[in-house]
């Protein structure tokens, strides 16, 4: 498998170790209307940072992550569980191709999209990324993000 890397970034958030200490930065999200930043997740929030250097994207995108948005998904559960009213947006939010999708809007994208839920996010998105390079595409971004599980 050869592959060149043309652009990576990277931002952590929250605790970190000090390996990851250089990535810390705050999430840039001039460009998201306030309605729609105030309902992303930490994940989702530093996805748009990450690509907020891009007017459009035209490539395939894959988007890579075991836990996706579980922590909206467990929120959601907790919901239902004390009988409480389950917010729609939420509810439309809590699915593991919805930042791919918000995304995508977004950088007015409409290239091929493949979410992937994976122990393995970075090595199964650079394989697939291979794939769509063998299928003739000049570029694919990859896009792997982690977000902790809540307690």
């Amino acid at each position: 498998m050869k592959f060149q890397v043309d652009f990576y970034d990277a931002i952590a958030y929250g605790e970190i170790s000090e390996d990851l200490a250089r990535y810390k930065k705050e999430f840039d999200l001039a460009k998201i209307p306030p309605m729609q930043r105030r309902r992303l997740s930490s994940a989702a929030k530093c996805a748009f940072s990450l690509l907020s250097g891009f007017e459009m994207i035209d490539m395939p995108v894959i988007f890579s992550s075991y836990e996706g948005e579980i922590n909206r998904c467990f929120e959601l559960e907790t919901a239902l569980a004390k009988a409480e009213p389950v917010s729609p947006t939420s509810f439309s939010l809590s699915v593991h191709n919805a930042i791919s999708s918000l995304l995508s809007i977004e950088a007015k994208n409409h290239n091929e999209i493949l979410a992937i839920s994976s122990f393995s996010p970075v090595e199964d998105a650079l394989q697939a990324a291979f794939l769509r390079l063998n299928d003739g595409y000049e570029k694919v971004l990859i896009l792997a993000y982690h977000e902790s599980i809540s307690q």
